[in-house]
């Protein structure tokens, strides 16, 4: 926790430069990459837990960046930041935690290189780390907040034009201080793991599809659940976990056991229906097919993890039947994405894994 914000420039080959280190401001606690300009590379911003500000780093476009320019966050001690796009504008926005007013501020980019305050709201407890994703399936980005003293975790609903819904607390481990969001299941919805330093332990909560966050299992660590990732680490197409103790200066490494189907599900006629597609991990095409129980209007679009829209493959009027569409993802990062079929009275969201 000092005043520096240092960056790695990766070499191509899994490896890294040298750090090169810039001022930020006191006490750096979360760290941003987002395009403020528009210009096709990623600025920075961190959060300064004791200096109360937000320090924003504007990349050059060959990976340095300028001195820092100072903030002001409208909280106090702001600590954790994530970037998303939470009123569907395609600029990214950026959401803050501030531990000593206890907030959920939002900070929406005007494409130009600003962040302009939108709202703020309590987040159920102190925040020391929040991640931003869909987590109730309305195609706007929500934000989850790890709540360190207050023991537990929020859930704050975005409403796509800018405002936040008042936080949903869920009962965490011990000092909760980290949080990560990603589809454990494979049913299109993200589930939200804490990492308790106190209680030496990770919680992991199930998403029964709705944003709604049930059935709470407890993972041990030796000494202190300091951080967890959902990630596919084995590439077999589902989300695995890795958790770190800081005080034994250990990796946990938690395998998921269950599997993303790669064989085509049969399609029930008459009804409507959308199967896992087909080659499913793919790369970079593949098939996604659906039925149509009646004439209406219907959308199959797909989204990423950040539940932002990356794709529409139909959005209009079909007859009854049975239908195949292609999905090309060339140009796209490897990862877990997720297509949704919208029609009246029909709603499915699968996932689907790109590995290059």
């Amino acid at each position: 926790m000092n005043d520096r914000l240092s960056v790695f420039i990766g070499d191509g080959n899994g490896g890294f430069s040298s750090a090169t280190s810039y001022q930020a401001g006191m006490s750096v606690r979360g760290v941003a990459a987002m395009d403020l300009e528009g210009d096709g590379d990623m600025d920075i911003v961190t959060t300064n837990r004791s200096a109360s500000n937000l320090s924003i780093f504007r990349n050059n476009g060959d990976g340095t960046f300028l001195p820092a320019e100072t903030m002001e966050g409208n909280g106090s001690q702001e600590t954790a930041c994530a970037a998303a796009d939470a009123n569907k504008d395609g600029i990214l926005n950026l959401f803050v935690g501030a531990l000593g007013s206890n907030e959920m501020i939002l900070l929406l980019g005007d494409g130009e290189g600003g962040l302009v305050f939108s709202s703020k709201l309590n987040a159920g407890g102190s925040p020391w780390m929040v991640a931003a994703g869909d987590v109730n399936g309305d195609g706007n980005v929500d934000v989850v907040s790890a709540n360190s003293f207050s023991n537990n975790a929020a859930v704050i609903l975005g409403d796509g034009q800018g405002g936040l819904l008042p936080a949903v607390t869920y009962p965490g481990g011990n000092f909760a201080l980290a949080i990560d969001l990603g589809d454990i299941d494979g049913d299109g919805d993200l589930e939200m793991v804490t990492s308790n330093y106190g209680s030496s332990d990770w919680t992991l909560y199930e998403n029964d599809g709705s944003g709604i966050f049930v059935n709470p299992r407890t993972f041990q660590a030796s000494s202190a659940g300091s951080c967890a990732t959902l990630h596919d680490r084995d590439n077999d197409g589902d989300l695995d976990m890795t958790g770190i103790d800081e005080i034994d200066d250990l990796i946990f490494l938690f395998d998921n056991q269950t599997q993303v189907s790669v064989e085509e599900d049969p399609l029930p006629q008459g009804d409507f229906h959308i199967s896992q597609n087909f080659p499913n991990p793919f790369n970079p095409k593949t098939t996604i097919r659906f039925s149509v129980g009646s004439y209406g209007h219907m959308s199959l679009r797909v989204y990423d993890l950040l539940g932002s829209e990356v794709a529409t493959l139909v959005n209009g009027m079909r007859e009854p039947g049975t239908y195949a569409v292609q999905f090309d993802g060339g140009g796209m990062s490897s990862g877990v994405y997720f297509y949704r079929l919208n029609t009246t009275g029909f709603s499915k969201t699968r996932a689907m894994l790109l590995t290059r």
